[in-house]
């Protein structure tokens, strides 16, 4: 597990057991489950009720585990907290270990953005400059030659820049150093997909949070003619906020409703885009 980082989105154990074999077969395609099992020390049979969900991770699975595919101190500490997590008992338990979770996630993401440090004023100077850099990487393999090896035309043509312009701008993204760390980190450039996911869920949660709040404060005042909720995300990312919007038709729910003749109306669009 050396040159692969497991990812901290997987909020079941068994599902992030399987994305830590996933990556496995990255790194050895002929990898199977078999050898997967006996790598972590447990039997093929209990590895895929784990997986599945069919039977609980005990703490020495996670210890043994984590040291198995040499987890570092924060995939250790996030395995241990979704087990702990999908096994609480009470609403406090929950509370707790959610929390943890969440805080370790964040704590993931700022490690991941202290990499990068360009000044924002130069992405957002003109709409072209993100499009520029993975061109100097991806096309021009900047790394692996000088700036005056570089194709001036044809940067000159597709971003539609004067001589002039299109190297000093060149020379600006140069001196940020983004080219040479991209080596730190596999995808530099394009977003962080975990961590842009993080930063949505993070989002969302809050705006489901505010509509509780809102909620709170004006429901059944007289002068409060309707409360609205609504949010756009992808299919496959609904399952990350199920846990909100429950909170959010659970406090709808117990809400007292003295005017029976009144109309409640609840509408969720989920569709691609």
């Amino acid at each position: 597990m050396d040159q692969w980082q497991p990812s901290l989105e997987y909020d079941e154990p068994g599902q992030f057991l399987r994305h830590c074999y996933e990556l496995e077969r990255k790194g050895n395609p002929k990898a199977t489950y078999e050898a997967f099992s006996k790598k972590i020390g447990i039997s093929l049979s209990l590895l895929k009720m784990l997986l599945g969900g069919k039977r609980n991770f005990s703490t020495q699975h996670v210890h043994q585990i984590a040291k198995a595919l040499n987890f570092a101190h924060t995939e250790h500490e996030y395995f241990e907290a979704i087990v702990h997590l999908n096994q609480s008992k009470t609403k406090e338990e929950t509370a707790f270990y959610r929390k943890r979770v969440e805080k370790l996630r964040d704590d993931q993401d700022e490690r991941n953005l202290q990499y990068l440090r360009v000044p924002s004023h130069l992405f957002t100077s003109e709409w072209y400059i993100p499009s520029l850099i993975v061109y100097l990487i991806d096309v021009e393999n900047l790394k692996e030659k000088s700036v005056e090896d570089i194709n001036w035309p044809a940067i000159e043509r597709k971003f539609q820049l004067s001589p002039a312009g299109a190297k000093s701008i060149v020379d600006a993204i140069v001196k940020t150093g983004i080219i040479d760390g991209v080596e730190q980190q596999k995808s530099y450039i394009t977003t962080d997909q975990v961590a842009a996911l993080r930063s949505t869920r993070r989002f969302l949660k809050k705006v489901a949070e505010e509509s509780i709040k809102r909620l709170e404060s004006s429901y059944g005042n007289k002068e409060t003619f309707f409360h609205s909720h609504a949010c756009s995300l992808s299919a496959s990312a609904f399952h990350n906020f199920l846990g909100e919007y429950k909170k959010l038709l659970e406090a709808y729910n117990e809400k007292p409703d003295d005017d029976r003749a009144s109309v409640h109306q609840i509408m969720m669009h989920v569709w691609p885009v």
